[in-house]
């Protein structure tokens, strides 16, 4: 007979929720990595080749007539459009809030590929909020950094890399000055 609270009864227990729980972990398993087949699947018609390495840096051209738009690599061969804040480290780089509709980032191939620009360092920086921080649920952005020489380069070789006044002091100059 099992007692309460020994370790045959506690064995029994973590066997019994075990194989209560294992079917919904099974089914939450599939469904993740179906999902994620699927979306490699849908990209990979069309996203760039194993050539390139997350967080690489490249000139994207989405057509004849635009330049060339800087971009980095994601860890799903999908590139993403790069931005600089007005207000913050020149050399720190963002994402382009205003490309997420544009489904042509996700589907961008080796083609559309003007240059290479080699690795970005991959950071996060906190967005400031109320409470909390990094490890609190807090909110954070994407940077890759970049040094002052590449920079330089880039804009040497006509790579368009978009200024956005998106910065802390957006709203302090939109209101025209400090209260």
């Amino acid at each position: 007979m099992l007692k309460f609270g020994s370790y045959e009864f506690i064995s029994m227990l973590r066997l019994f929720a075990t194989l209560l729980l294992l079917p919904q972990i099974l089914v939450a398993l599939c469904t993740h990595r179906i999902r994620t087949l699927t979306r490699r699947a849908l990209i990979s018609k069309s996203a760039l080749s194993n050539e390139f390495l997350e967080n690489d840096l490249v000139a994207v051209q989405k057509d004849g007539n635009s330049s060339p738009r800087f971009c980095v690599v994601r860890p799903d061969l999908t590139v993403s459009p790069l931005c600089q804040h007005e207000d913050d480290v020149e050399t720190d780089l963002f994402i382009d809030p205003r490309c997420y509709e544009d489904t042509f980032w996700e589907e961008a191939s080796d083609d559309h590929v003007r240059g290479t620009y080699g690795e970005g360092w991959y950071g996060q920086r906190p967005v400031p909020s109320l409470g909390g921080g990094p490890g609190y649920g807090a909110d954070a952005q994407e940077i890759w950094s970049i040094d002052q020489e590449l920079l330089e380069r880039v804009f040497g070789d006509g790579v368009e890399l978009p200024v956005l006044d998106i910065g802390i002091a957006h709203g302090e100059k939109a209101r025209g000055g400090s209260f």
